[in-house]
């Protein structure tokens, strides 16, 4: 029947708590029988305690280190959770091991930390050959970014669900029916950290900042389907560094081998220093994303900026994007803003948001083109985007039939435009909202 925590409320809670940054030496000597079982609440719980000068040590929460078991919210929430560490943040912290965590609510947190992800810092398993498996997982608040390393432990990744998690090819990651409503602020300018960026300060998302590679196998790795990240995400290193990189409104970093989402969508608005998306920052690694987009407005404040995908070599399907799109620099597009070499056939995507950029890899759809990706019934709004150019540089070939075609406004309102669109099962045409709206 598991471990109920009730009665106790948040002193039940507290069992969960290290004594520090290096985790698993916990305050009551029954956490150690606790980490492998089943842990579910029957009550919410109002954590406002964590904010007490009289909490621990002053300083809020303490992240639950190496738990492997499995955590069933049963519904219920856990509201006004607090931590200020200089180490990571979230309710439960670095693991290895394998857990499941599902029909929880985590509302209102504060967290200030170099690091961490509401639910959850950094998971990767493998250790005790246990998968992942997250789903009706929500959370709410912000996290704050503090310090001058946001590299802590050499581990990256900052989301308003997880920071970062892996799976393997045989233990495998799933990530169903969550959300994310956290800010994450991170902007220098405002005082919250000293970081100055050394080429390996990156990887922050509205629901996942990172999925790092764990083997080489070909099989998916990872899932994530019907999630959502609403939050507002604004990153920006001290003057004098490399900047922050790698900023998505769902997702920072892809660098799974087979990852998939689909189903999802963003929208909340995206600023980072570079390499910045509507929906992911990065995509090394020919994830595939279908049936997805992006809403909320996009800024790099040095360069490369995508309306959906900062830097992408993936395959995109079935998605749009309708965010403005503004960078200093340049590799700049409504959708995407660069294109690697690893991304294959992209078929149906669109974008309507306004383009602003600096340098000859700036269009309409996408900045720059490097590899033979072909873009087979795309469109993006030469109106609204404000360029007749649907991409800077189109580099390594291809040809014209396999290239974004840019429509007016009107001409993007008329479904006979869309070349095999499916609009019986995927895709829907408003008729009745004038033709300068969104849509």
């Amino acid at each position: 029947t598991g471990y109920r925590i009730d009665d106790y409320n948040l002193r039940i809670l507290k069992v969960f708590v290290g004594d520090d940054a290096s985790g698993i030496v916990y305050a009551d000597k029954y956490i150690d029988a606790a980490v492998s079982k089943t842990l579910y609440l029957t009550q919410n719980i109002d954590a406002s305690e964590t904010s007490s000068p009289a909490f621990l040590d002053g300083n809020g929460w303490v992240s639950v280190n190496g738990f492997n078991g499995s955590f069933d919210g049963s519904g219920y929430k856990i509201t006004n959770l607090y931590q200020n560490r200089t180490y990571c943040g979230g309710l439960f912290g670095k693991d290895r091991y394998g857990c499941t965590i599902a029909n929880l609510t985590i509302e209102d947190a504060n967290i200030y930390a170099p690091g961490a992800g509401v639910l959850a810092y950094w998971l990767q398993a493998g250790s005790l050959n246990r998968a992942y498996l997250f789903y009706n997982c929500h959370t709410s608040g912000n996290i704050t970014l503090t310090g001058s390393d946001l590299n802590y432990w050499n581990y990256d990744g900052t989301g308003g669900l997880i920071g970062a998690l892996a799976g393997t090819s045989t233990y495998k990651t799933f990530v169903y029916d969550c959300t994310s409503d956290v800010n994450i602020n991170g902007n220098a300018d405002n005082g919250y950290h000293t970081e100055t960026g050394d080429g390996t300060s990156g990887y922050f998302g509205g629901l996942i900042g990172y999925f790092p590679t764990t083997d080489s196998a070909t099989y998916s790795h990872m899932e994530i389907h019907n999630c959502s990240a609403s939050g507002n995400l604004d990153l920006k290193a001290a003057v004098g560094g490399n900047g922050i990189y790698t900023v998505g409104g769902l997702v920072g970093f892809l660098s799974y081998q087979n990852c998939k989402i689909y189903d999802s969508h963003a929208t909340g608005s995206v600023k980072g220093d570079r390499i910045v998306g509507g929906f992911d920052g990065q995509n090394t690694s020919a994830a595939q994303i279908t049936r997805c987009y992006a809403t909320g407005n996009v800024e790099a404040y040095r360069n490369t900026a995508g309306g959906f995908s900062g830097s992408a070599s993936g395959l995109y399907t079935d998605c749009y994007a309708w965010g403005n799109v503004v960078s200093a620099g340049d590799y700049v597009g409504g959708f995407f803003g660069s294109v690697g070499n690893y991304a294959a056939a992209c078929p149906r995507l669109y974008s309507i948001g306004k383009v602003t950029g600096v340098g000859s890899n700036v269009g309409g759809f996408l900045g720059y083109r490097s590899s033979y990706t072909t873009f087979s019934n795309c469109y993006w709004d030469t109106e609204t985007s404000g360029l007749s150019n649907g991409w800077g540089v189109w580099a390594g070939g291809g040809i014209p039939s396999q290239q974004p075609t840019g429509y007016d406004t009107a001409d993007m309102k008329r479904k006979p435009n869309y070349v095999t669109w499916d609009f019986d099962t995927i895709w829907y045409m408003d008729y009745t909202a004038p033709v300068d709206e969104e849509w």
